[in-house]
């Protein structure tokens, strides 16, 4: 499909804000002034144009690492030629994962460490960002790849049509007033109607200028509200990276054991390094990702003698793997949301992957969900649901 085919990205009323003083630091709840919204949907259309041509790659028997590495140079180069007047920063702001089946998320492997090739029957989630001075763009989409003839089924198709009707829920009520926990409770009573589980310890969190995950975050799970932090009320100027994770079984977690590849800089902690290595490999991630998550694929195997240290002292927060407890599948859908003071600006808008549920929504269902996320609200932050027609969760 066009990129304004699946992954479009919706402007769903055109903002005006009087002011087009740029801001520097963009913190939540300040305004969305036009330049820092162009830069966002810049970075959209490139997250969105490169999470396509991954598509296009997929098939069976591919390698995960070659899909990993090949997103991150597709989407730098297409970084490249935007915004190239003056000193603009440009990056990743997440790389390139691909995670299978009950792999959560995070999963980059090395093309020297891991011969991991798709295969009939596999569930992938797709996971990237990019950022252009600093203002990111996430998106993530679960892609199937059913045995010939045949479409995903069973369990594992109801934990893709949660999440996405989840975060259809998330999109359409994600407004001004609406309370973090009853986004939480609209994940979980969704989740239940179609026999899944929201995965623990995954959440949706508030975005801004070089910062990934801000002070307010939404947890998927209802068990894991008490140690997300305080709940809050959205409001507008607000910018959320949208992080649905549902499972086909419990939403339990463990970790994997499989080397880390995705780290970020801790911009909060200082170290005094001891071995010459961590300090050269520190100062070179320091110079090339001061404060975005990188691939260790960019160094080389004398650089990342020093990583341990690094890794040890809290310079560098890993990424870490885990996989649901269970071993049931795992979808995701994600995407990045601008709260304008008239409607929202969503950089992402993904169709359902092609799956065959039993379940099937209804508007009333939709009506139903949406209820419990704008439980409270002071506005009508829900587009009306009875404008829907019946969701019929079998894709064509």
């Amino acid at each position: 499909g066009s990129l304004r085919g699946r992954f479009a990205i919706r402007e769903m009323e055109v903002v005006e804000v009087d002011s087009v003083k740029r801001i520097e630091q963009t913190l939540d709840g300040e305004p969305l002034t036009p330049d820092v919204i162009t830069k966002y949907k810049v970075a959209g259309d490139i997250a969105n144009k490169t999470l396509e041509q991954l598509l296009g790659l997929c098939g069976v028997g591919v390698n995960v690492a070659k899909l990993c590495a090949f997103g991150d140079q597709f989407a730098m180069e297409q970084l490249a030629a935007v915004f190239n007047k003056g000193q603009v920063e440009k990056g990743m702001a997440l790389p390139t994962c691909v995670s299978v089946n009950e792999i959560i998320a995070n999963f980059s492997p090395l093309e020297d460490e891991s011969e991991t090739l798709l295969k009939p029957g596999d569930i992938l989630k797709i996971s990237l960002g990019v950022h252009i001075d600093g203002y990111s763009a996430i998106v993530g989409y679960t892609h199937c790849l059913p045995a010939e003839g045949s479409k995903l089924s069973g369990p594992s198709a109801a934990a893709v049509s949660a999440a996405y009707i989840a975060a259809e829920v998330i999109k359409r009520t994600l407004r001004p007033g609406v309370k973090s926990e009853n986004i939480t409770a609209a994940v979980g009573k969704v989740a239940a109607h179609f026999g899944c589980s929201p995965v623990e310890g995954s959440f949706s969190c508030s975005l801004s200028r070089f910062v990934l995950e801000g002070n307010q975050t939404i947890p998927n799970a209802p068990l894991d509200i008490a140690r997300a932090g305080p709940s809050f009320a959205v409001t507008e100027h607000s910018v959320y990276d949208v992080n649905v994770l549902v499972a086909a079984g419990a939403g339990t977690i463990k970790p994997v054991d499989a080397r880390v590849n995705v780290y970020q800089r801790n911009v909060s902690q200082r170290y005094g390094l001891r071995l010459k290595a961590s300090r050269a490999l520190f100062q070179a991630i320091s110079d090339k990702f001061p404060t975005m998550p990188f691939n260790l694929r960019h160094f080389t195997r004398r650089d990342l003698l020093g990583l341990k240290e690094c890794v040890e002292h809290n310079l560098l927060e890993p990424f870490t793997l885990d996989r649901t407890a269970d071993s049931s599948a795992v979808a995701q859908f994600r995407f990045t949301v601008l709260v304008t003071p008239k409607r929202n600006i969503v950089l992402s808008t993904p169709s359902l992957p092609s799956v065959d549920c039993p379940v099937n929504v209804t508007a009333a269902d939709m009506i139903s969900f949406e209820a419990v996320a704008t439980a409270g609200a002071s506005t009508q932050a829900a587009t009306p649901a009875t404008a829907m027609a019946a969701l019929t969760l079998t894709s064509q």
